[in-house]
């Protein structure tokens, strides 16, 4: 880890006050996701989902975009995305769970495919 991503070990003040919001002030996100996996409402609750989803990627970026850019960037990808890129993946699964569920309910609902709109 010392090796691989210096600037959290450095621990700026901004990269504190963030991942403690992240934790704490995300905290709804992960509920909501967790209730929507053990009820299956992943339909009723797409909306909170992807306001959460969306605000997760935008602080990914940006903490991604801050880690790239600072002056202890991460030397080894390999090894940085092992470990950071379990959160990029797990976005992307439950935008895909979501999403698709949306479209199963559109194609009951007698509605036709979106690719077939035009």
């Amino acid at each position: 880890c010392e090796a691989h991503n210096m600037l959290f070990l450095a621990r700026p003040e901004w990269l504190r006050l963030a991942t403690c919001f992240s934790a704490y002030g995300f905290v709804w996100g992960y509920v909501l996701i967790l209730c929507a996996a053990a009820t299956n409402s992943w339909h009723a609750l797409r909306h909170p989902i992807l306001l959460f989803a969306g605000a997760k990627m935008y602080a990914l970026i940006y903490y991604h975009t801050m880690e790239f850019l600072s002056s202890t960037p991460p030397v080894g990808l390999a090894a940085y995305f092992g470990v950071e890129g379990p959160y990029l993946l797990s976005g992307a699964l439950v935008l895909r769970r979501v999403l698709a569920e949306d479209r199963k309910k559109q194609m009951r609902w007698g509605g036709s495919s979106p690719r077939k709109q035009c």
